[in-house]
């Protein structure tokens, strides 16, 4: 069994890494060993990954940065404000659902939410499936003092979210939609 993990390199400022560890069970113990590191949409964030049947594909709603090496700026401008804490990596106000054959390898489904404020954000995602649509709890900062603290939490639904999905199955029809 593959897990996937949480990596925070240079204070996020490398964004979308995670850690992938190899997990197994000999009937008496578990044992967790480090395999890899490995690019993660989000990967800089906590994140948590559903496995959908239906579809035959993992889900997971990701937090994307745009500014991770400071090349526009926009970052450094709002730390020197106080409206914005950590580097460009730490950015947390673009929500993206990306979904996967084997939890690797990651393709946009679209965007659930975002924000135009630095300070505002959306993190630590859990996603649930609820029949057709695809349920987002986000851990979220409206009026929160940074991107970081968040002042309450926030409900997301994804109607039909297996139609967001391309066929990466070659040759095989992987989703049943109804009419």
């Amino acid at each position: 069994l593959r897990v996937l993990s949480r990596v925070e390199m240079d204070g996020m400022a490398t964004a979308n890494i995670c850690g992938v560890c190899d997990l197994s069970d000999d009937g008496d113990t578990l044992n967790l060993k480090f395999a890899q590191f490995y690019p993660m949409p989000g990967g800089q964030c906590k994140f948590h990954i559903v496995y959908d049947d239906v579809s035959r594909l993992f889900w997971t709603p990701a937090t994307l940065v745009t500014d991770s090496q400071y090349q526009i700026g926009y970052c450094q401008q709002a730390r020197k404000r106080r409206e914005f804490t950590g580097t460009g990596g730490n950015e947390r106000r673009i929500l993206m659902l990306m979904y996967s054959v084997d939890a690797l390898n990651w393709f946009q489904a679209g965007c659930i939410v975002m924000t135009s404020k630095l300070r505002q954000s959306f993190m630590y995602a859990s996603p649930l499936i609820d029949g057709d649509d695809l349920l987002v709890l986000s851990r979220t900062s409206r009026e929160g003092r940074d991107q970081h603290d968040a002042d309450l939490c926030t409900f997301h639904r994804i109607r039909a979210f297996r139609r967001l999905a391309l066929n990466l199955y070659p040759g095989i029809n992987h989703v049943q939609t109804q009419s």
